[in-house]
């Protein structure tokens, strides 16, 4: 499978803009009208289940996320045979969301009534993005971060979606690629998923010190993407296995992020010359990231935002050059605002650190 190209958008310098930012616009530049639009949509599962506000493109709906057959822990110490657990809390920084069959981490076994290790229809958490009134908008890819905690027993993911929320079709996601290369060998072939299984990603086991840090990157229909109407709703479900029957045995999931390819922007100051989405990899990124951008005779700059707007870092585009490459040893991980600024083009993506 190609490589699917991770989504850019707008600039976010106040809660006030950002409505314009992540519909597509930019400031001081004009977009180009497209259908369909581009989405952007951050579930952090860090503090709560709720999508994040500051940085929701306009065009979609606010949605909490919707757990099947699985609750969040209870936050509580576990006595794991002879070893007593800290607690896990249900959401953290660090781990994300945690989740399991029963609050205290158990469950997961098909002799508790759970999935066992091979995923099922019935035990999934689901993700919702519904176009705004008057918006058609594409959705390309989806970008998670999941792990599970003390085991790697029979745990797995398998995602799939549907535009009837799973009435009358469904699509698993089959490519993308993971924290060691392409996963698209490990998911089922067949285009519905089965009731029972197959497997097919294997996550990784984590511990208290380590934290949830396996990053995935799934492609939605290809490079294709799926388009959704004014009023249509794309429903997200991801399905999680482990056949583990000890406690504290979480799935951990956190920073799950929707998104779409930015509009061509071109200059407010009458150039015919359009400016392509800005491209920024890895995404998320760690310890440095590259941008890619359009090569001007004059010097510009890019410039990193927080959410909040306020800028963190700033760096030198030499002329005549297309690509950039920036580090991203001091900043803190979350989510961030990536600028590439001329004097008659700005033109933003959105960044990840891990």
């Amino acid at each position: 499978m190609n490589q699917f190209v991770l989504s850019r958008l707008g600039r976010q310098f106040s809660v006030a803009f950002a409505a314009a930012v992540v519909s597509g616009l930019c400031f001081g530049t004009q977009a180009h009208a497209q259908t369909p639009t581009p989405v952007y949509k951050l579930w952090s599962l860090r503090v709560n289940a709720q999508d994040s506000a500051a940085v929701r493109s306009a065009n979609v709906t606010a949605s909490p996320v919707t757990l099947k057959r699985f609750v969040v822990s209870d936050n509580q110490p576990i006595q794991d045979g002879a070893t007593l657990r800290a607690a896990v809390p249900p959401y953290s920084a660090k781990f994300g969301q945690a989740f399991a069959p029963l609050p205290n981490g158990s469950g997961w076994g098909t002799a508790a009534g759970g999935p066992g290790g091979t995923v099922r229809r019935t035990f999934y958490e689901q993700f919702t993005v519904t176009a705004a009134t008057g918006a058609t908008v594409r959705v390309d890819s989806l970008i998670a971060t999941s792990s599970f905690m003390l085991t790697s027993s029979g745990a797995n993911l398998a995602v799939a979606y549907s535009r009837s929320n799973f009435a009358s079709d469904s699509t698993v996601i089959t490519g993308g690629k993971g924290p060691l290369g392409p996963v698209g060998g490990g998911f089922p072939a067949t285009a519905t998923l089965p009731a029972d299984g197959p497997a097919p990603i294997p996550l990784t086991q984590v511990n208290t010190t380590t934290g949830n840090v396996s990053t995935y990157r799934l492609a939605l229909a290809g490079a294709s993407g799926v388009t959704i109407n004014a009023g249509q709703t794309l429903t997200i479900r991801m399905y999680f296995s482990c056949s583990s029957t000890g406690v504290a045995r979480y799935a951990l999931l956190k920073d799950v992020l929707v998104k779409s390819l930015q509009p061509v922007v071109a200059s407010s100051k009458g150039s015919s010359k359009a400016v392509a989405g800005l491209e920024v990899f890895p995404n998320p990124a760690q310890d440095k990231f590259v941008v890619n951008h359009a090569s001007l005779r004059n010097e510009a700059r890019i410039n990193v935002y927080s959410v909040t707007g306020q800028q963190v870092a700033s760096f030198v585009a030499k002329p005549n050059t297309n690509q950039t490459s920036v580090s991203a040893a001091g900043l803190t991980q979350g989510v961030y605002v990536v600028e590439y600024a001329s004097d008659n083009a700005r033109i933003t993506s959105r960044l990840i650190k891990e």
